[in-house]
């Protein structure tokens, strides 16, 4: 029997797979989307910095 948490999280949280255009999106499209979303920010994080040692290296030279 799940903990009355589970159930209560089940009922307040959008179900797996969210309507776009009235159609519901697949589960496994919902979670791709979902994945993205969370990996944006290390992305991000990444990028300035790959770009901050270049642009360190570059003002050593």
């Amino acid at each position: 029997m799940p903990a009355w948490r589970d159930v209560v999280r089940s009922l307040t949280q959008p179900p797996p797979g969210h309507r776009a255009d009235g159609r519901v999106l697949g589960l496994g499209l919902a979670a791709a989307m979902d994945r993205a979303r969370e990996n944006e920010v290390a992305e991000v994080e990444e990028f300035l910095r790959q770009h901050t040692e270049d642009d360190q290296q570059r003002a050593q030279r």
